[in-house]
């Protein structure tokens, strides 16, 4: 009978795959882990070396240089150099409905009364209302508004404008 004793000390080294002619792996197993190190160490290295490069490189390439936290005694204060920026001038409410109160009797006085457009007494100003009125009585068309084309070509317009 057979017992579970009864084997070689050192078994054969039985490879079925490669007897059958299967492909092997290209990936080793055990070279994984060193492959993760050598990477997490090398792009580590990297952002160090180029961290440092960075400090000798001076305030210019480094935000926080240049917001004056490591300003060194030869380094002139940034902040120093350009003055703070005004408060804006606020109004208060009783100026501002004065001021407000003031606009719209000028634009009244340009819009709603009679009187002379210049200092020659050449040229007489109305109303915006009876302006409007005295065109449409007249039917005159403002400058702006739209004509009809003029013809383009010699068959439509046989003979040239004169003046």
């Amino acid at each position: 009978m057979a017992n579970h004793h009864d084997h070689d000390e050192h078994p054969q080294d039985l490879n079925l795959l490669e007897e059958m002619n299967y492909e092997t792996r290209d990936f080793d197993v055990d070279q994984a882990p060193k492959g993760t190190v050598w990477f997490f160490g090398v792009t580590t290295g990297f952002f160090i070396l180029a961290f440092i490069s960075l400090i000798f490189m001076g305030p210019d390439f480094i935000p926080w240089f240049r917001e004056g936290k490591f300003q060194t005694a030869n380094q002139p204060d940034v902040r120093r150099r350009m003055p703070e920026a005004p408060a804006p001038l606020l109004q208060s409410n009783v100026t501002a409905s004065k001021d407000t109160s003031d606009l719209r009797k000028k634009e009244a006085d340009k819009l709603a009364t009679y009187g002379w457009a210049n200092k020659e007494k050449t040229a007489a100003k109305i109303p915006v209302v009876d302006a409007m009125a005295v065109v449409a009585s007249q039917g005159k068309l403002p400058r702006w508004a739209p004509t009809t084309p003029a013809p383009t070509t010699t068959a439509e317009n046989p003979t040239p404008a004169t003046r």
